[in-house]
């Protein structure tokens, strides 16, 4: 059981660079052998022993909630950009706000579960986060379109 693992990476990772590089030739299957050996043993140094720092388990129901907002937010945002091409902008790109969010702990939950929030609000196409100051309970954002603020703060999104 031990063995399995490695040896799933190690093909996983040499037919991922045989896709990228488009060819197998010699050169090609001795470059995909020694970068797949090295990712392998750079994997196995990074999880030997090590406690975990972060653990990235959201619940579903947040999953749920991130699809709405998702689509939620494209609208909003589509509608933006459609004042600023049918009328000249008014020379607003948007606004920086501050939104609840409870930071939580030190322990690995709490780390993945900020790590999660952070990447979700910046990749969302309303906004991006600009800071989590700790001690603050709050996130700095960029929106460009206005939002009203979410229910949970300990997953604003």
């Amino acid at each position: 059981m031990g063995l399995i693992r490695p040896v799933l990476l190690f093909c996983a990772l040499f037919l991922l660079y045989a896709a990228l590089t488009g060819s197998l030739g010699f050169h090609e299957i001795l470059a995909g052998v020694g970068c797949a050996v090295l990712l392998c043993v750079l994997v196995s140094t990074i999880h030997r022993g090590e406690p975990r720092l972060l653990v990235l388990r959201p619940p579903p129901r947040v999953l749920l909630r991130v699809s709405r907002a998702l689509l939620i937010d494209t609208l909003r945002v589509g509608r933006v950009l459609c004042a600023a091409i049918l009328r000249r902008p008014d020379g607003r790109a948007g606004t920086i706000e501050t939104v609840a969010f409870r930071h939580g702990g030190d322990d690995p939950q709490a780390a993945g579960r900020r790590a999660l929030v952070v990447l979700g609000a910046s990749l969302a196409p309303n906004g991006f986060v600009l800071a989590a100051p700790r001690g603050r309970d709050t996130l700095v954002m960029h929106k460009l379109a206005p939002s009203r603020d979410p229910a949970d703060p300990r997953w604003p999104v």
